[in-house]
């Protein structure tokens, strides 16, 4: 049932807001955010309800023409009431480029020519907007009434940052209210107890305006880079840790832009900067600049005192490379010592399934996990003290705890941290506790893992051989530095004769990024077994494939379903295993098809449905390569079966019309029916899963024995 909204749904989401505000944050606002406040509060429930609808609105400039609400009566005369509050005002200079988006081309046009400015009538809009402010002063536009009816939200800066102190961020509207209202948000709901981000109006204010720099640079085709950097001096300085952090990200963001225009001020910026990131490339700048005593001194120093793990990689390499001879980087270095495993060619767009499938050939588990694993490791272990406790949520909206962004959760909770390593360490008690933690607690929103409905079973069977101890190690470096230690996890966890192991999967082409190589070291340091591994694509002879072909109700994934599936896997040529089922596809078969493929309702009225069959399927294509003749077709219809189960699937695919057209060009038709009589392959029941499979496995062996003799 479709959940609807009351009519004036969006004041009351508006009280709510500002409630939090005053109860939580008012020692946040000065005088004019004050003012603001009670200016709405003593205002009838119209000249509130059309406040409101304004602000919700994400442009500046309104035209009175666009305001419809039924519920708010006599609209021009509240319109007239806001603006002698000062809560709208009229048009000024600096408004009107804005208006002028609210015109049609003809619009445009017709004012130029009344105007009698010349123009193209072939020109776009955008141009006609270009011309007329090129041409047109803001008085003329004005006395012509070109502004009637527009308004300007004169209350928008103080809105701002209301919406700061709630959400936290420049981005987040108070539409967010209603997709709660409507269950499309999930919040933290009525459990978190409401508290302010800031601890001063000065941190809260200062915040705001680098938060509001920031937003600027995610548009950056238009900006004055240098302008930017010669006001920086101007601003405030930062006043708290939120403060601070922010206007480390602007400036190290604004120094990066800086570089291609102006490395001395670049350079000066870096400096400026108090984040570990400005420190690289503050060195790196230096040294091209031919300071290199500085640049020593200060690298020999970074080794001592480096502050961070990822400077400490980057120290130690610099001064390697720049001062003593060495030719190539420790990221160059690790990736060129590891280990080389030969994948099919068919696995280049999911290298990492490759892999798994090759340690699995080979009777050795392997999971894709990368940065999941941890992270759901780390917010199951650590929920109660992460969503539950003080400084944790400001709100019902939060999904990331303050304390990790600050990086102060570890010296909050250091004692309940030393605590739990008696759970982590016994196998059976932290099982239990991480069941009792993600049953209290599934599907809740939080930033730093998904819930999936196998979360639980793919955690448990990598706890069942880890290690415990350097499990409770690495928990613990997370806590003391989440976000050092929040990605760059291996690709894959490996559980070979009982120990589990972690490996991060390199293609051809690939790099090693710090990040993962600080990763790496930081799993060994735990006493975990971390490595890389690289990959050379062949053509593997003993490469399993699953040749597969459908029948089905019609050509369209989204309304049609399967009536048949057959399935013949392959390897080195041969057909080992064969797998076939008529489905029920729970809808009609039309009489076309019925007559194409010979199935009809009643061949199908007792046959299982998809879902029923689905595991052993599943099952039976694990660790293969995915064939079928025109293979987007048959792969499209069974991952929307899949996807009706609500499961996810993914396999390396190769189509056999594809393969065929380029390895034995020149015919008519690449139709099955067609290269089967070519190449007199046995086709007896065309249109019938199994016979149509078996026929493409052919073809496939034709496609096999040309990349296997490329390779030679």
């Amino acid at each position: 049932m479709k959940q609807e909204l009351p009519e004036k749904y969006y004041l009351d989401h508006f009280n709510e807001f500002l409630d939090y505000i005053q109860s939580v944050s008012g020692h946040l606002l000065d005088a004019v955010h004050r003012m603001f406040l009670e200016t709405y509060k003593a205002m009838d429930e119209s000249s509130q309800c059309l406040l409101v609808r304004l602000l919700n609105r994400n442009v500046a400039v309104i035209h009175q023409k666009t305001l419809k609400y039924d519920e708010i009566p006599n609209l021009p005369e509240v319109l007239q009431r806001l603006e002698a509050k000062g809560l709208i005002r009229v048009v000024s200079e600096r408004d009107w480029p804005a208006c002028l988006t609210y015109f049609t081309k003809d619009q445009l046009s017709n004012f130029l020519k009344a105007q009698q400015v010349s123009f193209k009538s072939s020109d776009k809009k955008q141009a006609l907007v270009d011309v007329l402010v090129s041409n047109i002063t803001f008085e003329q536009a004005e006395s012509c009434g070109l502004f009637d009816g527009f308004w300007v939200k004169a209350c928008e800066p103080e809105f701002s940052y209301l919406l700061f102190l709630f959400f936290g961020n420049v981005d987040s509207r108070l539409n967010q209210f209603s997709l709660r209202d409507l269950g499309v948000r999930k919040t933290q709901g009525q459990q978190v107890q409401a508290q302010a981000r800031f601890q001063s109006i000065d941190d809260a204010l200062t915040s705001f305006i680098y938060a509001q720099k920031l937003q600027l640079l995610k548009k950056p085709r238009d900006l004055d880079w240098i302008a930017l950097a010669e006001e920086i001096s101007q601003l405030p300085e930062p006043n708290g840790e939120q403060a601070t952090l922010l206007h480390g990200r602007y400036t190290l963001k604004l120094a990066r832009q800086l570089e291609r225009l102006d490395e001395t001020l670049a350079l000066n910026l870096y400096q400026a900067c108090s984040l570990p990131e400005s420190e690289e490339r503050s060195l790196r700048l230096l040294y091209k600049f031919g300071e290199t005593e500085q640049v020593q001194a200060r690298l020999e120093a970074l080794i001592e005192n480096p502050g961070s793990e990822h400077l400490l990689l980057f120290a130690e390499d610099f001064l390697a490379r720049k001062f003593n001879q060495k030719r190539t980087s420790k990221l160059t270095d690790v990736l060129r010592a590891a280990k080389v495993i030969s994948i099919d060619e068919m696995f280049r767009h999911n290298v990492e399934q490759g892999v798994c499938n090759y340690y699995r050939a080979n009777g050795v588990n392997a999971y894709e996990t990368e940065n999941e694993l941890w992270r759901a490791l780390f917010g199951l272990t650590y929920w109660p003290e992460l969503f539950e406790s003080d400084n944790s949520l400001c709100n019902e909206f939060d999904v990331m705890p303050g304390c990790l962004k600050d990086g102060g959760f570890y010296s909050l909770h250091q004692l309940v941290i030393e605590q739990r390593s008696s759970i982590i360490c016994d196998r059976d008690a932290y099982v239990q506790f991480l069941t009792k933690q993600a049953a209290s607690h599934f599907g809740k929103p939080n930033g730093l893992f998904r819930w999936k409905s196998n979360l639980l079973s793919n955690l448990f069977s990598i706890i069942k051989d880890i290690d415990l101890d350097a499990l409770d190690r690495f928990l613990i470096m997370m806590a003391k530095s989440f976000y050092e230690l929040s990605d760059g996890f291996p690709d894959l966890t490996i559980v070979e004769e009982g120990r589990v192991r972690f490996e991060e999967v390199k293609a051809p082409g690939d790099s090693l990024r710090a990040n993962q190589l600080v990763t790496l070291n930081k799993l060994k340091e735990a006493g975990f077994h971390s490595s890389v591994c690289r990959v050379e694509w062949i053509t593997d002879p003993n490469q399993a494939y699953c040749v597969v072909d459908i029948e089905t109700t019609g050509g369209t994934k989204e309304t049609h379903r399967i009536t048949e599936i057959g399935a013949v896997k392959v390897v080195s040529g041969e057909i080992v295993d064969r797998w076939q089922s008529l489905i029920n596809p729970e809808r009609h078969i039309p009489a076309f098809i019925t007559n194409l493929t010979g199935i009809s309702d009643e061949m199908v009225q007792n046959a299982p449905v998809f879902s029923e069959i689905a595991d052993t399927f599943k099952a039976f294509l694990s660790g293969s390569i995915f064939v079928a003749h025109n293979v987007n077709f048959d792969y499209g219809f069974i991952k929307a079966e899949f996807a009706r189960l609500e499961e996810s699937f993914a396999m390396p695919k190769l189509c056999t019309v594809k393969e065929m057209r380029r390895f034995y060009p020149g015919y008519e038709s690449y139709g099955l029916a067609n290269l089967s009589k070519e190449f007199e392959i046995e086709l007896n029941n065309h249109h019938r899963a199994m016979s149509d499979a078996e026929a493409t496995a052919q073809l496939l062996r034709l496609v096999n024995q040309k990349r296997l003799k490329k390779q030679q």
